[in-house]
């Protein structure tokens, strides 16, 4: 599994194509399904854009283009808050058939069950780079 970099105004962090698929998959999944996620399809389509013509380590998230207006950046914040508080649900692990077959089959040899800390860490992450 490759890494690929991310950038949002200058600052860059590096993730690895799992913690990507991990995070997008659960977007897709538990946000994408909620009436709420209609809201979100702009920076859903981009991702799974993303999965469908990168190859490991090349994957782009697209954070200056997708958080370029102040509108985009409220909806992100909504959509990863809404994200947290559907993971704050389980308390060790969240099963891998929630993210879907999609990414199971692209992105990991193995299926395997999302560790609830290491998912909120690369939310983290993530945060961290679009903070400002």
């Amino acid at each position: 599994m490759g890494h690929s970099v991310q950038s949002y105004r200058g600052k860059h962090i590096v993730l690895s194509d799992a913690e990507i698929a991990d995070v997008v998959g659960l977007l897709n999944t538990i946000v994408g399904d909620a009436a709420e996620g209609k809201a979100y399809r702009f920076f859903l389509d981009a991702w799974n854009e993303q999965f469908r013509t990168s190859g490991t380590g090349c994957l782009d998230l697209h954070f200056d283009e997708l958080l370029s207006t102040l509108e985009n950046r409220i909806l992100f914040s909504e959509m990863i808050a809404f994200l947290r508080e559907e993971i704050s649900k389980y308390d060790k692990t969240i099963p891998m058939n929630l993210i879907g077959g999609q990414y199971v089959k692209k992105w990991f040899l193995s299926t395997r069950d999302i560790d609830v800390y290491s998912i909120n860490n690369s939310i983290n992450k993530i945060i961290d780079l679009v903070s400002l």
